[in-house]
């Protein structure tokens, strides 16, 4: 079963490459189309106190997830697009056991007018037990994002990427389908040529239809905190930092999650 999840998902993935290479140039006002393909390696320890995988009673864990993330970016005057894959595994310690394996994917292909970008999204996610290799949960979410770089006055009137995004989850089991709203920002500071510290406010809502009997509402504010060091030649190191707190009409999916993850990334 996972490796006919994989195909589907991958292979979905690829087939929307092949077509954008074919297609995507035609969109470009001035042909000026740049690539950019990023590899990371990257090792994350969480802590939480919510139900984190499923709707099993309120507890404390600690996870920790190796994975291997890869990024595809497409950008010309007239068009842009993103292709991620991400093979990982998440253990789980303290009083919550929860193993599982996941394969993640993202699909991010539209216009851009001016400085803003439409996009279309598609992020296929799939979660396993290592094992047996049973299902445990299978997410399809489809929706589009709008992308803009704007300027906040509380930061002095800089120009900084924001991004809204607007989706809906179709899940197996059912209990997990959700309607989705999220916003975020990214603000870099430059400390020195090859140092840099990026922050990632975030704030998400979700309403989900039947969970499991009962309506549920979530909303979650969280912030990401990312010192970055550039080595040359586009190796690059991070150590990422992330706390988020989440308020639920379900009382086990409330909670506070903190992450800690270093990264190392190839940029080609």
């Amino acid at each position: 079963m996972p490796l006919f999840k994989l195909s589907r998902v991958f292979g979905a993935i690829c087939s929307v490459c092949v077509l954008y290479a074919a297609v995507g140039p035609a969109f470009s006002q001035s042909g000026a189309l740049q690539q950019v393909a990023e590899v990371s390696v990257r090792f994350a320890a969480r802590t939480t106190d919510r139900a984190y995988n499923s709707n099993h009673s309120k507890a404390s864990a600690l996870y920790l997830t190796p994975d291997i993330y890869l990024v595809d970016r497409w950008i010309s005057p007239g068009f842009e697009a993103k292709f991620t894959a991400r093979d990982a595994a998440q253990r789980a310690y303290a009083t919550s056991k929860f193993d599982t394996n996941l394969l993640l994917g993202t699909v991010e292909i539209g216009p851009r007018f001016g400085g803003t970008s439409v996009l279309a999204v598609w992020e296929p996610t799939y979660s396993y037990q290592p094992r047996t290799h049973r299902e445990y949960i299978f997410f399809n979410e489809g929706g589009v994002k709008f992308k803009r770089a704007m300027r906040f006055g509380i930061l002095g009137g800089r120009m900084v990427p924001a991004s809204l995004k607007l989706a809906y989850v179709w899940a197996h089991p059912d209990g997990f389908n959700k309607a989705r709203l999220v916003a975020d920002a990214e603000v870099t500071n430059q400390i020195s040529p090859r140092l840099r510290i990026i922050w990632i406010p975030e704030i998400g809502f979700a309403r989900y239809e039947n969970f499991f009997g009962k309506q549920r509402f979530d909303a979650v504010a969280s912030l990401r905190m990312t010192p970055r060091y550039d080595f040359g030649g586009g190796i690059s190191a991070a150590l990422s930092l992330f706390v988020s707190a989440a308020a639920s009409t379900h009382s086990q999916k409330s909670g506070v999650d903190f992450e800690i993850r270093p990264e190392l990334k190839w940029r080609m």
